[in-house]
């Protein structure tokens, strides 16, 4: 893929354990303030439905069957998958006409970090959720949306979650955005508000790589 070719646009990575309200929280402001929410892991699994027809492109010459076993199996995408399967995503929809993106659920390694900041470049800015652990797990396990999804999955994800966040948080230092959505979800959503006001101000800002710089 040409690494020109998502030029022009702004994006906003959104990291958080599960349970945080990225979700609920991303869809009510891109609706609200004209941004796309991009959920990377809704956007898996809808890949992986069987019964949706795809453009075989959309895998990012990944196998769709060894994809779906890994989800399946509920282990994470390797680095390098999900950021083509991203970044494919992203080239699609600024075909249609959108530049400025709430990407949820992304990166989830600082692996991922890195080679999407060498594809593309770095995200205009990082909104990290803060939810405590027991809250966390509670909302994870009453909202059920997969088969499996119980409190041991939940302390399989918020480990694997814990484990990457320390170099997510060094690398992202300078464009942190730290929200609290440990209350209820107005209250989740005025505390983002407060955070990110400004964010979308001055067009879009994407950081080229070095490479990019001296082409």
């Amino acid at each position: 893929m040409d690494k020109h070719t998502l030029e022009g646009i702004s994006i906003v990575f959104v990291v958080g354990p599960p349970g945080s309200g990225k979700g609920t929280q991303c869809r009510r402001i891109a609706e609200q303030h004209g941004q796309y929410h991009f959920s990377v892991g809704d956007y898996l699994r809808e890949l992986c439905d069987p019964s949706v027809p795809h453009v075989p492109d959309a895998f990012a010459g990944f196998d769709p069957d060894s994809l779906r076993q890994t989800l399946k199996a509920r282990t994470l995408v390797e680095a390098g998958v999900m950021v083509a399967i991203t970044k494919h995503k992203l080239e699609l929809e600024q075909k249609s006409g959108h530049t400025k993106f709430i990407v949820d659920g992304f990166p989830r390694s600082d692996d991922c970090a890195q080679m999407f900041e060498q594809e593309i470049g770095r995200p205009r800015s990082v909104w990290l959720f803060e939810c405590k652990e027991e809250v966390a797990r509670d909302r994870f396990v009453c909202r059920n949306r997969e088969d499996g999804d119980n409190e041991a999955m939940f302390e399989r994800w918020y480990a694997e979650y814990v484990r990457n966040l320390l170099l997510i948080r060094a690398r992202y230092e300078d464009l942190l955005k730290v929200i609290d959505t440990n209350g209820t979800k107005d209250e989740a959503y005025l505390a983002l508000l407060a955070e990110v006001e400004g964010v979308w101000e001055h067009g879009s800002r994407r950081i080229p790589n070095e490479e990019t710089k001296s082409s």
